[in-house]
């Protein structure tokens, strides 16, 4: 539980219940799956960028961390293929990224002399970080990502319905919780003061093409909802 509440990227940052903030560090664990999570977020969607061509070479240019990873990609694939280019490419982001903060936090460790996870925990700063000169490097990049991919007009869009097809699905099971399953519905009727939570939960859970479908049984008179029945199960 701890380690969910003080998940930290640069992506998503929720302040820690009272109840996670014994120490002022999380457990080695969490902080491991927040570096790997930063790291994988920007690895990806590079991988889907190129792939979909909102960036390129040329846009990338301006990264020197792109440049060297294109620089060994090259190495190894001597024919045009832009597709296994670029796959390469980033799976060598992937294994700098890995590489350099094992280094890192290898060498923080044998520095600081560490002997209890107490100690580790009691920190002022993290133990498992991304080593600044890659932080720098990351930070060129996620800016590139951040104006071609996340700003761009069609990936607002979507981002945009995803939102509103949330947020109506959550007005109407908040406004008619007989619209949810029975065993959600049984939870409510238990502990009602956690209906909210409840509903959450099963949105929550749901894939997107699941919460698109549950939309259209909801708003577009002519999709027939029994023909959805069998999802609900």
């Amino acid at each position: 539980r701890e380690g969910i509440a003080r998940h930290h990227t640069p992506y998503d940052y929720c302040p820690p219940l009272e109840e996670f903030q014994k120490f002022p560090q999380p457990s080695v664990e969490t902080q491991i799956v927040s570096v790997a999570d930063e790291l994988a977020f920007c690895a990806h969607d590079l991988d889907d960028g190129l792939r979909v061509g909102l960036v390129n070479e040329e846009i990338l240019s301006v990264s020197n961390l792109w440049k060297e990873i294109l620089k060994r990609a090259k190495r190894e694939v001597k024919r045009k293929e832009k597709e296994l280019l670029f796959r390469r490419a980033v799976r060598h982001l992937i294994e700098i990224c890995n590489t350099e903060v094992i280094k890192f936090v290898s060498q923080r460790i044998r520095e600081l002399d560490l002997h209890s996870e107490e100690e580790l925990r009691n920190m002022e700063s993290p133990l498992v970080e991304i080593p600044p000169g890659l932080k720098n490097e990351l930070e060129v990049l996620r800016s590139i990502l951040e104006k071609e991919i996340y700003f761009h007009p069609d990936v607002v869009m979507m981002t945009q319905k995803g939102k509103h097809i949330i947020r109506k699905l959550f007005e109407s099971f908040c406004e008619t919780p007989k619209l949810l399953p029975r065993e959600v519905q049984e939870k409510i009727s238990k502990f009602p003061e956690q209906k909210v939570r409840f509903i959450c939960d099963y949105i929550a859970g749901m894939t997107d093409r699941y919460a698109m479908d549950m939309y259209e049984m909801l708003f577009q008179p002519y999709v027939k909802v029994l023909s959805h029945a069998a999802r609900r199960k």
